[in-house]
């Protein structure tokens, strides 16, 4: 006798890149909530053209704020294979300086 039951396709499984393109946006998108609330910042201010946080974004609105902020400079020594270290000096509206050093993948000749 046969069967009249209709059998549902199978869904397709995510594949382990969308599943870490999906997990990479939203870390994105909780370190860009994180970083508004906690500096008032409004998310325009510092997220580049594809919407993540963008340090230099970030360095154009502590411009905006008053803070004097130097252009990024490539130290000669670069500690991290793979990366390129840039430095800034800030300097703060009641005059604090400090020297600020982030990392950025690739490497630049």
């Amino acid at each position: 006798m046969p069967s009249t039951a209709t059998r549902k396709p199978a869904k397709a499984l995510p594949t382990s890149q969308s599943l870490h393109d999906t997990l990479a946006s939203a870390n994105d998108a909780a370190k860009l909530a994180r970083f508004t609330r906690n500096t008032g910042c409004a998310a325009n201010e510092v997220t580049g053209g594809d919407g993540r946080l963008s340090i230099l974004q970030v360095f154009e609105a502590m411009r905006r704020r008053g803070y004097q902020v130097t252009e990024p400079v490539r130290p000669q020594q670069q500690p991290r294979a793979g990366f390129t270290a840039w430095c800034v000096s800030v300097t703060l509206p009641k005059g604090i300086s400090f020297k600020l050093a982030y990392h950025t993948p690739g490497t630049v000749k």
